[in-house]
This record gives C-alpha cells, structure tokens and sequence, in this order.
C-alpha cells in the first residue's frame, strides 16, 4: 500500500578504511560510503544491512584480490569491488560475496592467507565478544577453527596481528582492564597467552600493533594511551585527553587517538609528548580514525555526522613548539650606525621599543636610541631608515597594507612618514598637541591612495589621505577630523562603498560613522554605537565582508578578547547618503561563534576563507572557520602588545608571522611547497554533535527562488549542543546531508522550533533555561553575489529574545510551542493584525503560556498563563476551527506527564489584547480534559475531520508504549462558551516496543509513530458510520538512526492526486524518507 524510500541520511561515522590514497571508504549507520578524498566527492552509497550498523570495515586490495569485509553487531558480509574511472570520476561495483549472522557481536575480523606470499585470502578470523575467535572460509559457509582465550570473560574490544593462521595472535580488551596478548593457534601444551598487559583503571576500548608487531598500544575508559613493548612489563603512559578514548592507530614513530573530547592526538610515543591536538569535530565523541597505506593522511569520524581529513606532513610545520624555529632579530653593532656625536647622548643599552613588518623582507624597529633600523631578512643587514631623539622614550609604528609607507608617532604628538626603502625623504609634522597613542593605515581603492589615522589623548582624530602617485615625493592633506567619544581605539576600518568609518574600543563597543562631503575642516561625530558587542571585554579588531555586502548593506565581522567573533550587517537610509531619515542605520548580529577561551586578534579574509587569529595558553593560532580546524599554532609565550601576521593563502603555505618580547624581535617565516594529498580537510560536513531534539522542514514559501524543485531540500534543525543548524539534502543525486548555515545563540538544548510570516518571515526557538527566539529568515536559491561558492543564500538574524518570567532561581524548560500568524487568522475582520503572532508554550513547572510577538514593537508579551496540571507540560499545540455562525475559533491543545489532553480556548484573549481591553495577563483555563495515556503524552497531532469541521482528530504517543487516536466534537453556547459535545477514543496498547516519542497525521486518515525502539509505524485510522474510532497497523519499517525523538512531515506535490511525502527523522542522526500511497 505505501512505498517508502531512504533518500537522505547522517550519523554518527563508527568506521573507517582507506582502500588507496585518494579512496576512502566510509560505515555510519548501515551504509557504506565511498569518497575520493581528490576531490572532496561521495561517488557511491550502498546500504549493507537491514538491522546493524556499521562497526568495522576490513580491505584487501592487490592486483589480484579485491575484496571489502564489513561488520556490525553479530553480521559480517564480504564483497567483491571494481574502482572504475570515467571522465576522472570514479565509481565502485560493488557485489556482495558471503554474508553471516553469528551469536555474538564481531569485535575484529581479518582475512587469512595460506602462507605469507600469498595475496588471496583463503579465510577470515573473528574476534567475538565473549573472547573467542571463529575461523571461516572466504565464502562464510564452514567454520574451519574455533578457539577460547583460557580467560573467560567479556570483552570490550579485539585486534588481531598476523596474516596466517599459524601467526595469528589476538590482543582482547578485558573488562578487568587487562590487556591479554595470546595465540589463536596454540601449538604447544603450554598456556595460549603471549602476555597479560596490566596498569590500565578502566575498561579498554581499542588496541592497535605496529607493522612488525613488537609494540602494541591500548587505549581505555581512563583517558590515557599506553604504548606497551612486547615481553616487556613496561609501558609508556601518555596523558591528555580530557575524556574517553575510542580507538587509536600505532605506527613506528606515532601513536593517532581519538576521544569523546571531540579531539584528534597525535603523540610522539618515543619522545612521550603529544604532537599535535587536532580539533574539528563538534558535541561529542571521535568515535573512529583510519590511517592511509602510505601513512602521511588520517580520517576522523565524529558523533557528529563529520569526516576529517589530517595531513601528517604538516605536523613539523604548523605547530612550533619553542623559539628555536623561529628567527630572532637582533640589533646590529652600534658603532656600525650610531653618529659619534650622538653616542654619549644617548643610551648606554640599547633595545627595541616597536617593530612594524614589511612582509616577508624587512622587519622595522625603532630602537629606545631614537633610531628606526630596517634590517633585510634575507642577508641579516641593517640599515638606518631615520634617527630623531622624540622617539627614544615612546613610538607607535604601522606600516600601509602595500608596503610602501611606514607610519611613526611619539610622545610629543609628532608623526612621521617613512619608505622602507627610501623612495621618498621622511616626512614629519607636529599633529597633535599631546602623546600619539596609535596610528592606523587603511587601504583605498585607488591603488595611489593610502588613508592615514592618528589619535592623540584629547579625543581627538586626524584622517590624512597620501597621494604616493609619485612615490618620491607623496603628498599629504588632511581629509577629516574625527571626534572620538571613547578613550582607546583598537581598531578602525572604511568603506568607500559606503563611506562608512567603523571602530572598534576597548569596552567591547562598535562606532560608526557618516562621510557626507568634502570639507576637510569638518569634525565628523558617531551617527551610531552598537554598545557591548563584546561584554566588557575589548575589541579587537573589524574586518568588511566585501563578497557578502551589497549597496544596502554592509556586512562586516568583530573579533574580541571574550573569545567571540560576530558577523553583523549594517542596513538602513544612512548607507546609501541619506543621514536626515530617523534611526538612518540598524545594524543586527547575523551570527556570533566562541572560537577559544583565550583572545580573538584579527579575522583576515584570504580567497573568501575567513581565518581567525588568536592567543591562547602561551599559543599564537590561525583557525579556519570555514572549515573548523587549527591551521597553524606557535609557542610565543602568550599574548603580545605588538604582533604581525600575513599570508597569501588560506592554507598558510606562505606566511609570516612576527611578535615583540622582552625587547627582542621574533620573526617566523614559512613558504612550503608542497601539495595537499587532498582537496579540503573537511571530508564530510559536521551537523550535530549531540542528539537532535527538533526538526523541520523549511517551506517553499520561504525560499526565494526562480527555478522552484519538487523538493527543495532544506531542513532546519535544533539540537542538544545548542546549535540551530539550516541543512540541505539532493535527494536525487547522494544520501548526504550538508550544513549550510550554524548559528549559536541559544545556551543549551533546543527543543522546538516553528515558523510565521507576517511582515517578515519569521523563524521561532525555544528550549533549556527558558529560551524563546524570534529570527528573521532570508532564503534565496539563485546565484546571489552574497554567496560563493552556492548557490542558496541563508540570512537568519536573531529579531528579538523574549524576557524571562520564571523566577531566576529556577532552570525552566520551555518543552513545546508552536505558532500561529494572527494575520493570516484574521479574528477581526475590522482590522489588520498582520505582523503579530501567538505563540503557546509549555513549560516544565507545569505552566503554560500565551506569548504575543509584535514586529511592530519588536516585543514579546505574555497574554495568558495558566496551570491546568500540577505535571510537566510535554506538548502543545493550535487547532483553528470555524462554526456553522462563521465565527473563528483557536483552540490550544495541551498534553502533560499525567496522561491528559487538555483543551483552552484562546480566541477571546487574544480578542480582548487586540482590542487593548486587556490590562494584565489573564489566566489560561481549560475547557475540557480527555485522559489518554496512563503516563506522560510525548507526541500529539490534530486536524479538522474533512465531514465534519466541528470536530477535531487527535492523535497521541506516550511513555506508556501505547499510540492513541480521538475525536473530539467541539459545540459553542447562545454565550460562545465552547464544550466537548461528544468524544470517542481508541487506545493501542503495545503499539511499539519502546515509548514513543512523536505522531504526525497525514493524507487525513493515516498516522505515522517513531518510537525509542528505532521503527517507524503507519497506521490508518478508521471511524465507523456508529463513531467508533479505531486504528490498524499498514506498515512497520526499522529506522536507521538511534534514539528517534522527533520527526516532521510535509507533502511533497501541491497536486491533490499526487501522494507522495517526505519524513525527516531526528535523534542521534537524522534521515529523510519518502512515503507514497499506491
């Protein structure tokens, strides 16, 4: 009767295997998934079992063998493949060999050959998990050996070393946190173990031998890595991860582990010391790596639906760890350039005081001589630029993005211009009357045009514009005066585009400012403080988005030392000239992300990739945010005053990186030539990293678009790590999921979502610690100028945060909401309550709510609250409903923990708020109850019957494993009292194995279920000419994804005759279905 097809899905990646270096093969869920890591592509999917999920993946590949051994709980298949190429696109023929199901879960498998110049397998090896091995033959169907370890336990993991069966030795993981080391094939009378490796203090989760087999390594629940040395009782204990460690990787001179701390560790065993810390996942868990044959790239797979790709190549490069890879700067002799004259003058020791750098050529300094030295980093010579006593106590330097102006000033208030080379005479003049505390120089887009900022202690700011068409002889004119209303400028940027001046202060503020005209002698003032972008924390520095702007908006990112950067966008008459206009700018978080717990420097845009700039324990980093990992890390000492950083690349090839301490001058120059073995370290996209508490199918009313798709594609999630995630699937060309959009503003579990249009098309949130959002969407599916590298632009600004009500003291969840556009009910037909929306939520304290947003005020308002349990409210949800009088009625549904269904009339509320006859918030009362459930209702849906529209089908889920359906006739009084005239019910107990966690009803009378026993119900629903309601079960699929706790479905076709619907599942992953009714 229904078709159901799997279109689309992400879970967690369990395994991982190279099959060559540019094939790597993939298992999550119960799918095998084939990439070419070249090019970034997933050329095959192929879904290998019914009921089991992916645990291991095993490969032979030689010139005449190929073969893939996959395994999940007790199911083990073995498949033949071909790589093909066409057109430099591979493809894969995959034909299934051998399959079997055992009676105990598969911890290891490994191919057997008859002797060890042998390259076809002839058996396979299991590792089982009450520690014994069963040998089988190639193609499963006799077991040819069975073996038990003489220690009879259960075991947490296995790992075989040994290509034949007489070499064949296996390492089991004990729950008694013993490593056992034994022969499979014991060929004496004496014990089968090899060697009992103890120290560990908790069960051990993952076991690897290096190549020659002398060395074993073991990583466990303790949180520590143990390299161990064959008939050796001495082990090498390393420390590091801040959680459990899930599997590792030993080779001669490394040690790969990766843990439920979401980080990769690379340790140099040899020299007990941890190499590298990778970062890329999210949430929670690394739960599998895979090293290539060559050994030079490793895969991550994460709890997050993420593969990572890592060079190993880079290690050396892109951490430093000690001044020793750095090349210090020292100043030269002082006989060679101090003037005789001067020396007794001046100083006895001499220091660097500033330093301002030149690329990768020069390094300036100005020493605390007064002297400002240029030394040439290819020949170590110095040469003196210019020498003036007014900067021996104090200098500020800068030097102009193209290299060409170095910028000085002193305590004086003097301010000097200098060539690095010497193309033109210094040029110094008295600009301000007290100390210079910086400058700045600001690129223009006349490549002859370079903007110059001073600032001095009596707010006061010169804007200087150079003219170097003429290099030998610049010239300087003042272009505006700047009044500053904060006492410390720590950054500026301009946009001639729209002659807008941005600064940044110490106090975590943004002030903007308007260039209307010419006139040099004006003195310009803020227009606009976006205040506390940062808290109380500075801000750093402030970067224009050139590539996301557009003559109405301006997009520009922050970057402070809370660790945040934010993106904004700036809008408004005032953009475009006109600055008389009330409120002429707004500017709007877009987004805002926590990178590190240390500073946020800098963010440098380079080929459209954002790369973030910081310092954290005694570390300078560049992180890639677009790719979400640690580009590059040097040991520096910490924070510095003064620093320097450029690159030609987002990859960091070519760089420099330089810093001041304690009076000496750093200088790291990197220029590497080598090639990635991969296209992006970024394989897989990441979605969540924790389980997924909401789901929602993104309308196409909600997407501007000009070439509309049966499927648009586009989902909306919330989750459990506090991300709001935009993700698009191609149901017709991969079974991936892609994110598109992360946004961070919640501080803990999302739980809801729903969406409204009124003035804006809205986008609402709510969950943990009483949190209810209001977002502004902006969906565009075209090539717009504000993306890159797609074609869908998604903007969702946060509007505004409803206040909290629950007392302060309290940790109240919001646990359900949805919405309704008051517009589009249209209660009053006298008036327009477009832009306003009813929102009802139900709260864990057994309240529940009736919130109104008003885009006019951009206001969040309680209505209504009332307590209509003493239990936790589970869900809530609108019903609309129009009577025979034509009268509008909205009807809430309320479901709690104590089994009932609780119905509240909110029409005259919301009728009397409209009015403004309502002073107070009024108290939400029930109507009518109906029990349901012998427990909590953790999943309800209604609709209107298409024969009767006074009266409502309801559908519910519940902890008690029982499914309900009901119709509910609603009557209405000569008062317009409403009552339950007649109601009828149908309980199905046991209608799953587990609780279940949501019910939807679609095509009218068919109900889907999903339950904590991972299946998938469809049921229909019938009512008798006597009114008696029943349910009977169509179809029972198993669900790929664990833990399913929420789902949505939409019709795909606006076509009546069309039967057809997606289903989007979510829990520790999340999967798209298509339903269609035969």
């Amino acid at each position: 009767m229904f078709n159901i097809e799997k279109k689309a899905f992400a879970s967690q990646v369990t395994s991982l295997q190279f099959i060559n270096e540019q094939i790597l093969v993939e298992g999550t869920g119960p799918y095998l998934m084939f990439f070419n890591i070249t090019n970034n592509v997933n050329f095959k999917s192929v879904s290998i079992f019914k009921h089991s999920r992916v645990h291991g993946i095993r490969i032979i590949n030689n010139d005449n063998c190929k073969l893939i051994a996959a395994y999940g709980s007790k199911a083990l298949k073995i498949f033949e493949y071909e790589i093909t190429t066409t057109n430099n696109n591979y493809d894969v023929d995959l034909k299934e060999k051998a399959s079997i199901e055992l009676k105990d879960w598969i911890l290891d498998a490994k191919f057997l050959f008859e002797n060890e110049q042998s390259d076809i397998p002839t058996d396979i090896a299991l590792a089982l998990g009450h520690n014994f091995v069963e040998v089988y033959d190639i193609n499963l169907t006799t077991k040819k050996y069975e073996v038990h370890s003489e220690v009879n336990c259960i075991i947490y993991s296995a790992k075989f070393y040994g290509n034949t069966l007489s070499t064949l030795k296996l390492a089991s993981g004990t729950v008694f946190n013993v490593v056992i080391l034994w022969n499979v094939l014991n060929k004496s009378n004496g014990s089968a173990i090899i060697q009992e490796f103890k120290g560990h203090e908790g069960v051990i989760f993952a076991m690897d031998f290096t190549d020659d087999g002398k060395k074993i390594c073991s990583v466990s629940d303790d949180r520590t890595l143990r390299v161990w040395t064959i008939n050796d009782r001495k082990s090498i204990v390393l420390y590091g991860h801040t959680s459990r460690i899930w599997d590792c990787i030993l080779t001669d001179k490394y040690a790969i582990t990766v843990s439920e701390d979401t980080t990769c560790r690379v340790w140099d065993y040899n020299n007990e010391s941890c190499a590298a810390c990778w970062e890329g996942h999210y949430g929670k868990d690394i739960w599998c790596v895979a090293m290539s044959p060559e050994r030079d790239i490793v895969a991550t797979g994460g709890g997050d639906s993420g593969v990572r790709l890592w060079n190993l190549k880079d290690l050396e490069s892109n951490k430093i760890e000690s001044t020793s890879g750095l090349k210090e700067i020292s100043l030269p002799n002082q006989d060679t350039y101090i003037d005789p004259a001067l020396k007794d003058s001046l100083p006895k020791k001499e220091f660097i005081r500033n330093f301002a750098q030149v690329g990768d050529k020069k390094s300036i300094f100005v020493t605390n001589t007064g002297y400002i030295l240029a030394n040439d980093l290819s020949t170590d010579e110095s040469s003196v630029l210019y020498q003036d006593k007014s900067f021996c106590n104090y200098s500020m330097i800068d030097v102009s993005e193209c290299q060409r102006i170095i910028g000085c000033g002193d305590l004086s208030g003097n301010v000097l211009l200098l060539s690095p080379d010497n193309s033109f005479k210094p040029i110094k003049w008295k600009a301000h009357e007290g100390k210079v505390f910086d400058v700045y120089f600001e690129k223009s887009n006349n490549p002859n045009i370079v903007y110059f900022f001073s600032y001095s202690i009596n707010n006061e700011m010169f804007w200087n514009t150079i003219d170097i068409s003429d290099i030998s002889n610049p010239v300087v004119t003042l272009k505006k005066k700047i009044k500053l209303t904060v006492n410390t400028v720590m950054c500026l940027t301009y946009s001639e585009e729209h002659n807008i001046l941005l600064m940044g202060c110490r106090h975590g503020s943004v002030i903007v400012y308007k260039i209307t005209n010419d006139d040099s002698n004006e003195t310009i003032e803020p227009v606009f403080r976006y205040v506390g972008a940062h808290g109380r924390d500075a801000l750093t520095c402030i970067t224009i988005d050139k590539s996301l702007s557009t003559s109405n908006s301006l997009v520009f990112y922050s970057t402070g030392r809370d660790g945040n950067y934010i993106q904004f966008r700036a809008t408004g008459k005032l953009l475009n000239g006109d600055i008389n206009e009330q409120d002429p700018i707004k500017i709007e978080e877009i987004g805002k992300s926590k990178i590190t717990k240390g500073w946020l420097e800098k963010i440098i845009i380079v080929n459209n990739t954002k790369l973030l700039l910081g310092f954290f324990q005694k570390r300078f980093f560049v992180y890639n945010d677009d790719k979400k990992y640690e580009v590059m890390s040097i040991a520096c000492g910490g924070a510095h005053r003064k620093w320097y950083f450029s690159t030609e690349t987002e990859t960091i090839n070519k760089a420099e990186f330089a810093f001041y301490r304690k009076e000496k001058l750093y200088v790291y120059l990197r220029n590497i030539k080598y090639e990635k073995p991969f296209k992006e370290e970024k394989l897989q996209d990441n979605l969540h990293g924790k389980e997924i508490r909401a789901i929602k199918f993104i309308d196409d009313s909600f997407i501007e678009s000009d070439k509309p798709k049966e499927d648009n594609g586009l989902l909306i999630t919330g989750a459990e790590d506090s991300l709001l995630k935009f993700l698009k699937y191609e149901p017709e060309s991969s079974i991936q999921i892609h994110s598109r959009s992360s946004i961070r503003k919640h501080t803990s579990v999302i739980k809801n979502l729903g969406f409204s249009v009124g003035l804006n098309k809205l986008l609402f949130s709510s969950g943990a610690c009483e949190e209810l959002n209001a977002w502004k969407l902006e969906i565009k599916d075209d090539n717009s100028e504000m993306m890159n590298d797609s074609d869908l632009y998604i903007n969702c600004v946060n509007y505004v945060s409803a206040p909290h009500v629950s007392p302060a003291s309290s940790e109240t969840r919001i646990m359900d909401m949805d919405v309704y556009s008051l517009g589009s009910l249209k209660l009053r037909e006298y008036a327009n309550d477009n832009g306003i929306h009813l929102i009802i939520a139900g709260y864990s304290d057994s309240l529940t709510r009736l919130w109104i947003f008003n885009e006019n005020t951009n206001k969040f308002e309680v209505i209504a609250c009332g307590k209509l349990t003493n239990r936790c409210i589970l869900r809530t949800k609108f019903q609309f409903m129009s009577f025979d009088d034509n009268t509008k009625e909205l009807i809430a549904l309320v479901s709690a923990t104590d089994g009932q269904v609780y119905f509240c009339n909110c029409t005259s509320i919301i009728k009397r708020y409209l009015d403004g006859e309502l002073s107070k918030s009024e108290e939400l009362v029930s109507f009518s109850k109906i029990t349901l459930h012998q427990s909590g209702i953790n999943g309800i849906d209604s609709k209107i019957d298409m024969n009767n529209k006074q009266r409502i089908i309801l559908a519910t889920g519940g902890d008690d494993n029982a499914c309900s359906t009901a119709y509910v006739d609603i009557s209405k009084n000569e008062q317009n009292i409403l009552s339950v005239s007649k109601y009828g019910k149908f309980t199905q107990e046991f209608a799953h194995s587990s609780a279940l966690t949501d019910v939807k009803i679609f095509n009218d009378s068919y109900l889907l279920t999903i339950s904590e026993d991972q299946r998938l119900n469809i049921w229909a629903i019938k009512i008798n000419n006597e009114d008696k309601i029943d349910l009977e079960l169509i179809e029972s699929r198993y669900i790929d994804i664990a833990d399913v706790s929420c789902m949505d479905v939409k019709k795909i076709s606006s076509k009546i005759d069309d039967k057809k619907w997606k289903v989007a599942l979510s829990g520790i992953g999340i999967q798209i279905l298509y339903i269609t009714l035969n």
